[in-house]
This record gives structure tokens, C-alpha cells and sequence, in this order.
């Protein structure tokens, strides 16, 4: 399961799917997306994201999609880049 965070700033979770495959937008960075332990119900879900959300915003601030002369591209300032790089996964306890 991931969290995943979009170019328009919309926040949610789908089930990953595939074992290699990413859907073009993540793979490209235009959206962000956090892994969450696997077995968790939408409720604990739902706290993981309204208890990070200090998180999502600095990365969706700190967020644009640029041309990079072959494909549109996510690209994160600085300070986005620490909350993305150092939170990509959500385990519950």
C-alpha cells in the first residue's frame, strides 16, 4: 500500500500493484508516493496521513513538474527533498 501525494496536491492511498511496475506519473516523480505496511486498515491509514501532514506539505511546497527536454519530470528544493528521502515508509506499531 502507498500514500500518495499528486501535482494538484491530492493526498490519498491505493495498493501497489506489480512487483516492478510503477504507473509512469511515480516513475517519473510527478507523484510522490510514502510505502505503508501492507496489512493496514483504511483507519490507521488515515492516521498515518493526518499525523504526517506537517510532512506532505513541505513536500508538496517544495514540488514542481518540469520539462526535461524528454518527459515531464517531478523535481523537489532542498527542503522537500529531506521529508521524501528520509520518511519513504510507514510501519504501524
Amino acid at each position: 500500500m502507498v500514500i500518495s501525494l499528486d501535482t494538484d496536491g491530492t493526498l490519498g492511498h491505493r495498493f501497489a500493484m506489480g512487483i516492478n511496475g510503477y504507473p509512469e506519473d511515480e516513475w517519473h516523480g510527478r507523484t510522490l508516493t510514502w510505502s505503508v505496511q501492507a496489512n493496514l486498515r483504511a483507519e490507521p491509514v488515515k492516521e498515518v496521513i493526518l499525523g504526517h501532514l506537517a510532512l506532505f506539505r513541505r513536500a508538496r511546497r517544495g514540488h514542481t513538474v518540469v520539462w526535461d527536454g524528454r518527459n515531464y519530470v517531478g523535481q523537489l528544493t532542498r527542503s522537500a527533498q529531506k521529508p521524501c528521502r528520509t520518511s519513504r515508509t510507514f510501519w504501524m506499531v
